[in-house]
Order: C-alpha cells, then sequence, then structure tokens
C-alpha cells in the first residue's frame, strides 16, 4: 500500500536567511521573532524553517 504524503511534509525546511530575503525582512528580525514564538526546527546547532508555517505565523500575527 502507498503511503500518502502530506504538502507539509514534502515541504522543504530552508534557512533563517531565505525566510528573511522571501518575506522582505532581515535575518536579525526572523531571529527576534522566533523569540516571539516563530516556528522553527533545530537540527543540532541549525535552525531551519518551513515557509508555509511562518506565512501561517505572519498572517495570525497581524503582520504586514
Amino acid at each position: 500500500m502507498d503511503s500518502i504524503t502530506t504538502l507539509s511534509e514534502r515541504e522543504p525546511y530552508v534557512t533563517k536567511r531565505h525566510v528573511a530575503e522571501y518575506f522582505g525582512f532581515t535575518p536579525r528580525w526572523v531571529e527576534l521573532r522566533m523569540a516571539a514564538g516563530l516556528p522553527c526546527y533545530h537540527f543540532g546547532t541549525r535552525v531551519r524553517f518551513r515557509l508555509s508555517e511562518v506565512e501561517k505565523y505572519l498572517v495570525e500575527a497581524g503582520v504586514s
């Protein structure tokens, strides 16, 4: 039987720099938002994000 994968499971993890460039912010802004609850994943010393989760966070937080 084939397993069904959801979009979020196929969505790549991206770097802080990628998030900053994609949404038009600075990497420092991303760091500050991480402290305020921006969803992220820690892989050892590396931090990664999923753009869809960041976008949802920004909409819910009212960040334009």
